[in-house]
């Protein structure tokens, strides 16, 4: 079973949301000094990236804690993660590094759960149907037929995206242009899988709309077939002690290397000033450097960064964001819900 990707879009590029007063080459990255504001995966990434590259960086974040989304508590006994959920490869190499670090079961970096570790099942109009290993749609309450339509789905998904990434690095890059992107891009998954039986459709629901908050209707067909598409290289993990582990070993790393980071640190304004960059934050103190990249969210982006071309400005604009909430909720025993499809786990340590 295909997972979404998340970790694939993040630190695409060190420098591609750099603000920077004058042209920048790989070549000039030594020595210079860089500001990342934003301490989620995307941050920590560039941030070690360029520091790997005898860039003098320093992170900054509003938050108390390093991670953005991906963010943990304790509770019961275990963390619930009140972000991103699961730990799993991608298509970005550097960030499966640290993947694979966590999976080494060190003490230096956090271990993962095992797929069978704890009750971790799926919730089907009130039936609960245990296991999340590649055999639980089998037992769901579902026709082979379906399964078969399932697995057919997957491979267009496949098909589409090998045929998009012939000539881009990232599925979302619009260059150079394609009808089929395109036509997909404009295509809800709803309608993308309109040809299958209604329980395909219902599957993705069960898996788009517990992580997301939207299901296949409000999901574009590019989108699901980027995230769904890729070759599976195992099945997803959460990370024992919760998924900010994932974020703190790659900021202890940052640490390591020299790099500093400064949090609860409010940055109010970003903007070009001769030779460099000045970062203003919320008490009044002006930090300057060659180079700044910006990895907030884009009504935060829009917000700080001064002189920002039509172009960006109007990208930034279109991109809307929604409140979101995530309930956890302890029972003890499994709750009956009729026509529900959820994803669930229930972890003991």
């Amino acid at each position: 079973m295909n997972r979404r990707r998340f970790l694939a879009l993040l630190a695409a590029s060190p420098l591609a949301g750099c603000v920077s007063a004058r042209p920048m080459s790989v070549e000039k990255y030594n020595g210079s000094e860089v500001i990342v504001i934003g301490a989620g995966l995307s941050g920590l990434i560039a941030a070690v990236r360029l520091i790997e590259h005898g860039v003098s960086v320093t992170l900054v974040d509003s938050e108390p804690r390093v991670g953005g989304r991906i963010y943990s508590v304790p509770i019961g006994g275990t963390h619930a993660n009140l972000g991103a959920q699961y730990v799993f490869e991608s298509d970005n190499e550097y960030m499966n590094k640290y993947v694979r670090r966590v999976d080494c079961f060190t003490n230096e970096y956090p271990k993962l759960f095992d797929p069978n570790t704890g009750n971790h099942g799926i919730l089907w109009n009130g039936q609960f149907v245990k296991d999340r290993g590649e055999g639980v749609f089998q037992k769901l309450p579902i026709g082979r037929e379906s399964l078969l339509q399932w697995d057919e789905s997957l491979k267009q998904m496949a098909k589409h995206r090998k045929e998009i990434m012939k000539s881009r690095n990232y599925v979302f890059d619009k260059e150079p242009p394609s009808q089929l992107w395109l036509a997909l891009d404009q295509m809800s998954g709803s309608d993308y899988l309109s040809k299958y039986n209604p329980d395909v459709e219902d599957l993705f629901n069960m898996m788009l709309t517990p992580e997301g908050g939207v299901g296949t209707s409000e999901t574009s067909a590019l989108l699901m077939a980027g995230w769904y598409g890729g070759e599976e290289k195992g099945m997803s993990y959460l990370v024992e002690g919760g998924n900010q582990e994932m974020a703190e070993a790659i900021a202890k790393d940052i640490r390591a290397k020299g790099g500093k980071i400064s949090l609860s640190t409010k940055i109010i304004s970003v903007e070009n000033v001769e030779d460099k960059v000045i970062v203003t934050t919320e008490s009044g103190q002006n930090l300057s450097s060659d180079y700044v990249i910006v990895t907030t969210p884009a009504p935060i982006t829009r917000g700080i960064v001064k002189g920002l071309s039509a172009e960006k400005a109007q990208a930034l604009e279109a991109v809307s964001m929604v409140p979101a909430c995530k309930l956890l909720c302890i029972s003890k025993t499994i709750p009956v819900i009729k026509n529900s499809r959820l994803v669930f786990s229930i972890m003991r340590k």
